[in-house]
């Protein structure tokens, strides 16, 4: 894994578990971050990517992402025997199974090709949270489809009962949000990833905006002259991109739960984000 990767770097320093406090400007080139158990950390500049209830975007002083009121449940399973019922899902393509069901939309998709017999589910659902709350619970009695029904109550069985328990409650920045404050870094402290964009997770995008912000970030430290012109220039090139993208997520969720027929991206769009950076 990444974080395996990052043990094994000898000029890689990991401190895990510890909670940001404030950062401070101790020299023209440096800034020192502290933590809660008195932990100081010194460097040319703080990148804050601490997911979507970011305490580096607080410190920013900048809007904090906000409760969707949507249940999401996420699960994985492993089909290696043909004589699994759900074998042949993996034969038909990377998203044999998704719709909306009376107001909870269930997609299955095939993990990874690198991963063979690998499936993956989402269910997402507005409704309210509650004690004993399941993925099964949420979905059961909502498909009409016997078949369908069927397939994804066998994917629920065959996922390891953890997988069935609620993530936490989804929060998002809103897409007027990112647009009119735009990325909201200062001086030599930036933000990425979900700390910086945090948006619905209708397709997955906001995984792969984050290495993307990872990919121009490098990019910029590489080519421009000072550490702040750097981030300044990350900042503005990732935005435009990023709130195309925020806006897509949140449109066809919205759609979704509206019970609308979402189709697929066109194929400019979809050129246009595989395309990438």
């Amino acid at each position: 894994t990444l974080l395996d990767l990052v043990k094994g770097c000898e000029n890689v320093e990991l401190h895990t578990g510890e909670k940001f406090v404030d950062i401070l400007e101790t020299s023209a080139d440096g800034e020192e971050t502290n933590f809660e158990s008195n932990l100081k950390l010194e460097g040319a500049f703080v990148v804050g990517s601490d997911g979507v209830h970011s305490a580096t975007r607080d410190w920013l002083s900048l809007p904090a992402a906000v409760k969707t009121g949507s249940n999401v449940f996420r699960g994985n399973l492993l089909v290696d025997s043909e004589e699994n019922v759900l074998y042949p899902l993996l034969s038909q393509g990377i998203v044999p199974l998704h719709g909306m069901f009376k107001g909870v939309y269930f997609m299955c998709f095939n993990f990874n090709s690198k991963v063979p017999g690998k499936l993956a589910w989402v269910i997402s659902t507005t409704q309210a949270r509650h004690d004993g709350m399941s993925a099964i619970s949420a979905i059961e009695g909502k498909i009409d489809d016997e078949d369908k029904r069927n397939t994804v109550m066998e994917l629920l069985s065959q996922s390891d009962p953890s997988h069935l328990a609620p993530y936490p409650e989804t929060s998002v920045l809103q897409t007027e949000v990112v647009e009119s404050c735009g990325w909201g870094g200062k001086g030599r402290v930036t933000l990425i990833g979900d700390a910086a964009h945090a948006m619905r997770p209708t397709d997955g995008q906001g995984g792969n905006m984050a290495l993307e912000d990872a990919v121009v970030l490098c990019r910029a430290l590489r080519e421009k002259t000072t550490i702040e012109e750097a981030l300044r220039w990350f900042e503005t090139t990732r935005l435009p991109r990023i709130v195309k993208i925020h806006a897509d997520q949140a449109d066809r969720y919205a759609r979704r739960m509206r019970r609308e027929q979402v189709g697929p991206w066109s194929d400019e769009f979809k050129k246009w984000v595989h395309d990438g950076i």
